[in-house]
């Protein structure tokens, strides 16, 4: 007999998300996740002090479904505006402001709290790396290895995995031989394209300036940049302007793609992060070139480039196992909270059917 109803496998937003439908459903569900925190992507880093967000960047509410609640969302203060004055790095290095593309949201405490919302509530096992997954009689095995403690095997009716694309396929290399079906399942995951980000955060001191551009305000409103290649920046904000109080500039700054994967097996990320900075320096404002402390982090799954055209994976042949995440059916962090809307909704049917 299964331990749980459903297994989750990955606690970013799109996992969290779908757990959190399915727990309210009734359904037993057990979260299981590699890492220490929640939210994968959705990520904030804690510097001398300051919440960081080095991943996910803002919100916003499009193709978002009801259940997502973004009333709630403010009303209880996870989610806030966040009015930044924008502006555009062209092909030729000219900065020139653009009209606002929000609205945006973001969470003052930093956007994993968002995550830590979502996960209230629910059975999570962090440090929890799941190494296999095996099809059986009564569902699905989970093969994982766990710290401080052995986990050993888990057993669950079904199973999603909220997982970027390509880290699926390595799961199932066990179970194809006993159920050739996946290959089907499998197929269009190679169709989903991800690239690379390296992301620079860095902190200035307290008594700079952190303006950009000719409009004195940025300094407290807060700015940011979209960048067009040949630049290796993609995007760059004043971090510090999503809290409530910031005690010195944080900046932010996103690599594109090919500057990326020329990088991305770098030993020491700290000359690609310098090289990034005197860039945001020659292009955005001098004073960004001498920050009081910089770190830099790669993202080898960053950014969608290609996406699934549906909201989640599945096959009628192998009902049991569904995949979620921005790579379905968008790009973004809305994107994932809506496919794991959509295969909560999906799983739910099954179970219902089948109970």
């Amino acid at each position: 007999m299964a331990q749980w109803d459903v297994g989750v496998v990955g606690a970013g937003l799109s996992g969290l998300t779908a757990a959190r439908q399915l727990t309210q459903d009734g359904w037993s569900v057990l979260v299981l996740d590699k890492s220490r925190g929640l939210g994968g992507r959705v990520a904030t880093r804690r510097v001398q002090g300051t919440g960081v967000d080095h991943g996910c960047r803002f919100m916003q509410p499009w193709g978002l479904g009801p259940g997502f609640g973004w009333a709630q969302a403010q009303s209880q203060g996870w989610l806030q505006p966040w009015n930044p004055v924008e502006f555009e790095l062209s092909q030729a290095g000219l900065l020139s402001p653009r009209p606002a593309q929000g609205p945006y949201y973001v969470a003052a405490e930093g956007m994993s709290s968002l995550a830590k919302v979502l996960a209230q509530g629910l059975e999570i096992q962090r440090l929890c790396r799941v190494e296999q997954l095996i099809p059986r009689a009564e569902g699905w095995q989970l093969q994982v290895e766990s710290q401080p403690e052995a986990l050993g095997e888990v057993t669950v009716r079904t199973v999603l995995l909220a997982l970027p694309a390509p880290q699926i396929p390595p799961l199932l290399t066990a179970a194809l031989p006993l159920f050739p079906e996946l290959g089907e399942w499998l197929e269009p995951l190679g169709e989903v394209v991800f690239d690379p980000v390296i992301t620079v955060m860095a902190g200035y001191g307290a008594d700079t300036v952190p303006r950009l551009g000719e409009d004195a305000t940025t300094a407290a409103t807060g700015w940011m940049v979209t960048a067009q290649e040949p630049s290796p920046l993609w995007w760059a904000a004043l971090d510090s302007s999503k809290r409530l109080v910031a005690a010195h500039p944080v900046v932010v700054l996103h690599s594109h793609a090919q500057f990326a994967a020329s990088h991305l097996e770098a030993a020491d990320l700290t000359p690609v992060g310098q090289q990034l900075l005197e860039q945001a320096a020659h292009n955005l404002a001098p004073w960004l070139g001498d920050p009081h402390w910089m770190q830099v982090h790669r993202w080898r799954y960053g950014l969608v480039r290609q996406p699934l055209p549906s909201p989640f994976l599945s096959t009628a042949a192998v009902p049991t196992l569904v995949g979620c995440g921005d790579w379905c059916g968008g790009q973004d962090g809305a994107a994932a909270i809506a496919s794991g809307q959509a295969a909560a909704s999906h799983l739910a049917q099954w179970l219902q059917t089948h109970s």
